[in-house]
């Protein structure tokens, strides 16, 4: 395991650079890097040893089946070197599972453009940058293991291997990327794999619902769509003048 931790962080050092993006560019991704070196692993990180390596551009780089996991793992979720924060005080307004045929694999979360979004968690910036179905998007890596994601921001204030702790901005709320108006797209993983946010987090009351969470492969299961889910979807515009779409 020592070694594994070795040549971890030998490639956390060597693969973690900031990066700009463009919105307009096909790839969207501009080939300007500008090296920015991750700092050490905190003591009181779990799983260090079990996320293989450092990627800065995609969501999920892991690429690993829920099948592969443990059948059942204990994460401290909020301890001593950990604090939390919600991302923002907005009330829900779509949650996990199958939205008009397609995965939703976080929670919506409503704002105003300019509301300041908050990491939930301590930990590092892993992705700052523009993904086209995200829009400008911040991921951060947690202490306790877990990734959060924050999507549809119209500014991103942090850049991949800024350490940042629980309640620091990481950008302003938005609508860009795929997106019909100001909202914040939230997610929870853990090595790659989205799960409801809601397992956690209790959304009325702003606070974690426990301060551990047993990752088994149930976790990860998403809700089956009717069969109608399959058939059709709902064009943009019933979306634009659903009640929690009201234009600020």
């Amino acid at each position: 395991m020592a070694v594994v931790a070795v040549l971890f962080l030998a490639q956390h050092f060597q693969l973690a650079a900031s990066s700009l993006y463009n919105a307009n560019d096909s790839d969207g991704i501009l080939s300007v890097w500008t090296p920015d070196p991750v700092p050490a692993p905190h003591p009181g990180y779990q799983m260090w040893d079990m996320y293989a390596y450092w990627d800065t551009f995609a969501i999920n780089p892991y690429q690993m089946a829920v099948s592969s996991l443990p059948d059942s793992l204990m994460l401290h979720i909020l301890h001593m070197d950990c604090g939390f924060s919600m991302p923002i005080a907005g009330a829900l307004t779509s949650g996990f599972g199958y939205r008009w045929g397609r995965q939703h694999k976080g929670i919506d979360l409503d704002l105003n453009t300019g509301d300041t979004v908050v990491s939930m968690f301590d930990g590092v910036v892993r992705v700052s940058g523009y993904h086209s179905g995200y829009g400008n998007v911040v991921l951060v890596r947690h202490h306790n293991g877990l990734e959060t994601v924050y999507g549809h921001l119209s500014r991103r204030y942090v850049k991949p291997g800024d350490m940042i702790y629980a309640g620091q901005a990481v950008g302003l709320g938005g609508s860009t990327g795929r997106s019909t108006g100001p909202h914040l797209h939230f997610e929870t993983r853990f090595m790659g794999l989205a799960f409801d946010p809601q397992r956690i987090i209790n959304i009325d009351s702003g606070e974690l619902y426990d301060e551990y969470l047993t990752i088994t492969p149930e976790l990860f299961e998403m809700p089956a769509p009717p069969p109608s889910a399959y058939k059709t979807r709902k064009p943009a515009s019933y979306y634009r003048r659903s009640q929690y779409r009201h234009k600020h």
